[in-house]
C-alpha cells in the first residue's frame, strides 16, 4: 500500500472492474511503547506512511470500483488503540496516533461515499496471535477473521463510519 506505483498498476489492471468488498489491512507498530521524551520521529513517519497513507491511497484509488458494486463495502483494519475517547494510557504515541488518523480518514470517506451507498467501516481485530500481537494473546487469527467476515456480511447503512471490534462491539472514536 505504500508503493504508489503498485497501487496504480493494480488499478490499471482492474480497468474499472467493480468489486463488492475492499479490505485494507496494513499495520506496523512503529516504535512500540514510545512515550514523551523518547519518540523516534523517523519511526513515526514510517508508521504514518504504512498505517494511514497506504490505506488512504488504496481507498481513494479503488473507491470508484466499489461504488457500482452490489455490496459497496470499504473496510479498514484499524485498532482500538486509535480511539481518542477510550484512550487513557501514556504510551504508544506513534501507533495510537496513526490508528486515530486512519479512523478519521475513514470517517471522512464515510461521509463522502455514504450518500453513494458505500459503507465505510473500520475494525479492531482484537488482540490476535500474530507477530505484532505475540504468541500468547487470547485470539487466534482464524477466530478474528471468521467473526469480522460475518460482521462484514451483515453490515448495513447504519454501520457507515463505525469503528467495530471483531465481536461487533462499537468502539468509540
Amino acid at each position: 500500500m505504500n508503493d504508489a506505483l503498485s497501487v496504480t498498476n493494480l488499478n490499471n489492471e482492474l480497468d474499472g472492474q467493480p468489486f463488492d468488498v475492499l479490505i485494507k489491512n496494513a499495520g506496523i507498530m512503529g516504535q512500540g511503547n514510545a512515550t514523551r521524551g523518547n519518540i523516534d520521529y523517523t519511526a513515526w513517519q514510517n508508521c504514518l506512511s504504512t498505517n494511514v497513507l497506504g490505506p488512504t491511497r488504496v481507498a481513494e484509488t479503488f473507491s470508484d470500483n466499489i461504488i457500482p458494486s452490489k455490496q459497496r463495502k470499504l473496510i479498514t483494519m484499524s485498532s482500538r488503540m486509535g480511539s481518542i475517547a477510550a484512550m487513557s494510557a501514556p504510551n504508544s504515541v506513534v501507533y495510537r496516533s496513526s490508528k486515530a488518523a486512519v479512523n478519521m480518514v475513514m470517517n471522512i470517506l464515510a461521509n463522502d461515499l455514504g450518500p453513494q451507498g458505500v459503507i465505510v467501516t473500520s475494525f479492531h481485530p482484537g488482540w490476535v496471535r500474530t507477530d505484532m500481537g505475540g504468541s500468547t494473546t487470547p485470539i487466534s487469527p482464524q477466530v478474528s477473521a471468521r467473526c469480522i467476515r460475518q460482521i462484514i456480511a451483515d453490515l448495513g447503512p447504519s454501520d457507515n463510519g463505525a469503528v467495530l471490534n471483531y465481536d461487533g462491539e462499537t468502539i468509540p472514536r
